[in-house]
């Protein structure tokens, strides 16, 4: 009065006395006379066969492992037989495996699961966020691991600087150089590429990195903001605020004001005095030494006239004196 299960492997009929399978159990079913099917999570034969990750951890089919629709937990491959059991590629992870990994660093593979880097370390230029997976690009100002170097600030337009190494994508800002635009022109340059020369700023100092101008004022001969203009002709020296003398035969030397040659009746390193103010001074100066002469002569002739007085006096006394003895009369 009982039926076999219809189980049995391969088809077989039950013994007729006990209903047991003779040779075992079709693929998801168990016991002697494989009336019950595997138990949850497992299938196939002799239900020795995990399932796979069906989503909502729903039970596989007993007999195939497939999931019901196919359905996959978060980090397990969608495949032809339905049984979710091969984990998502590499650098691949999520629902039916479709979310792409991040940027884990050295280039290793995400979780397949929560798409999370390995210690949460990411490449160079990506954030490493709450939920690890680097998927985050630093913000605009910032490069680096972790996103922890700030950019220079000084890329051409006021762009930002690659997120991984920090180096400007297109060039520098006026003034900068660099592969990260980080250092100011050197002494003596300034400008685009700092390809720009200073003008002659006075003193020491140099000019504005970016803008070309003198801090003070300019060294003599020179004029304009940026002291790369001559002084206008016939003038010179500081602040080209001197005018060049009109003996010169051509422009005077716009720093010191000297002329390469001079106008005829004119004389000096400047042009600046006439011929006949030179024979003038010549005369002058001829006078003042005759006038000279004439003084240390005279001082001299006294200087003499004393000295031979003196002797004289001093002889006249000495006669005096020796006339006195002679008119002595004798002691004794």
């Amino acid at each position: 009065m009982y039926n076999c299960s219809g189980h049995c492997k391969g088809g077989l009929p039950c013994k007729k006395d006990d209903g047991i399978c003779i040779e075992g159990c079709a693929d998801g079913w168990t016991k002697d006379k494989c009336d019950e099917e595997c138990k949850r999570g497992f299938y196939g034969m002799n239900c020795t066969h995990p399932c796979g990750r069906c989503a909502k951890t729903e039970k596989c089919d007993h007999v195939t492992g497939s999931c019901p629709n196919g359905d996959c937990e978060p980090g397990w491959k969608h495949t032809p037989d339905k049984r979710c059991d091969e984990a998502c590629n590499d650098y691949f992870y999520g629902k039916n495996c479709t979310n792409p990994c991040g940027n884990c660093a050295k280039t290793e593979k995400c979780d397949h699961v929560n798409g999370s880097c390995p210690n949460g370390d990411c490449e160079k230029g990506w954030k490493n966020t709450p939920d690890k997976r680097c998927n985050i690009e630093c913000d605009n100002g910032t490069f680096g691991e972790h996103c922890m170097y700030n950019c220079s600030g000084h890329c051409t337009g006021g762009l930002p600087c690659k997120k991984d190494d920090g180096i400007c994508i297109e060039e520098c800002a006026d003034g900068w150089t660099k592969d990260k635009c980080n250092e100011e022109c050197p002494t003596g340059a300034y400008g685009k590429k700092c390809e720009r020369i200073c003008g002659n700023c006075g003193g020491n100092d140099t000019c504005n990195h970016i803008s070309g101008s003198c801090p003070n004022l300019c060294a003599p001969g020179f004029q304009a903001e940026k002291c790369d203009t001559e002084c206008d002709n016939d003038t010179f020296g500081l602040r080209c605020n001197l005018t060049c003398s009109k003996g010169c035969f051509t422009l005077c030397n716009k720093r010191n004001g000297t002329c390469d040659k001079c106008h005829n009746g004119f004389i000096g390193e400047f042009c600046n005095i006439t011929v006949a103010e030179s024979q003038v001074q010549d005369l002058i100066q001829t006078d003042a030494g005759v006038a000279a002469f004439f003084v240390i002569f005279v001082i001299v002739v006294i200087v003499l006239v004393v000295v031979m007085a003196r002797k004289s006096r001093k002889k006249k006394a000495h006669e005096i004196e020796l006339q006195d003895r002679k008119e002595m009369p004798n002691s004794g």
